[in-house]
């Protein structure tokens, strides 16, 4: 599996770039804290885990979710927590997973 830092960086941009699909589980809007765009959904679960695991509780309340871009050999799986109330909560998570070494973008869905 690949991870973030081995992915090009232009590769990763256009992952966060990208238009996300509509989600089919009630949908997920406002502000999210994307961690990173994976080769497969395992390793994009192992992400949010770890991150989680980092987050000294930060985000406990977060729900971190998978979702898949492109297809064939291009496709990737973003790796997300949703549920921050704000730019200012999404931002400052971000900042805090900085810190423990979690490379983030924060943005609105």
């Amino acid at each position: 599996d690949l991870t973030t830092a081995s992915i090009p960086r232009r590769k990763v941009e256009e992952a966060a770039a990208a238009p996300a699909p509509i989600a089919t589980s009630g949908g997920r809007a406002g502000w999210l804290v994307q961690i990173g765009a994976f080769d497969g959904e395992g390793a994009a679960k192992s992400a949010l885990a770890a991150a989680r695991d980092k987050s000294g509780g930060l985000l406990a309340r977060a729900e971190g979710y998978t979702e898949t871009i492109g297809g064939g050999s291009s496709r990737l799986w973003r790796a997300r927590f949703a549920g921050f109330k704000d730019q200012s909560a999404a931002d400052d998570a971000c900042k805090a997973l900085k810190r423990k070494s979690v490379t983030c973008l924060a943005m609105r869905q």
